[in-house]
């Protein structure tokens, strides 16, 4: 579908666009995607990862790689668990 396919890209890009705006803040080693939005696995990290690359201006220097969360959408959850166990 033409229409889900433009609205994704679009998608794309504007996450593209903050992880690339999180790079010349603050410059991180990782930038994590998780939640419910990490779910999607490889069908939208790969475009992404790929769509950031492209809007890096100087490719000579180290940049953040962006990766998926590994607890996914229950790291809120154990956050607030280990955050309840130092108390």
């Amino acid at each position: 579908d033409e229409v889900c396919a433009a609205i994704f890209h679009k998608y794309v890009r504007y996450l593209a666009t903050m992880c690339l705006n999180l790079v010349n803040f603050i410059d991180p080693e990782i930038i994590a995607i998780g939640g419910g939005v990490s779910n999607a696995g490889d069908f939208l990290m790969n475009p992404l990862r790929e769509e950031f690359e492209k809007m890096i201006v100087n490719k000579s220097r180290p940049h953040a790689q962006i990766k998926r969360c590994e607890l996914g959408n229950d790291a809120g959850i154990i956050g607030a668990a280990l955050l309840g166990l130092g108390k």
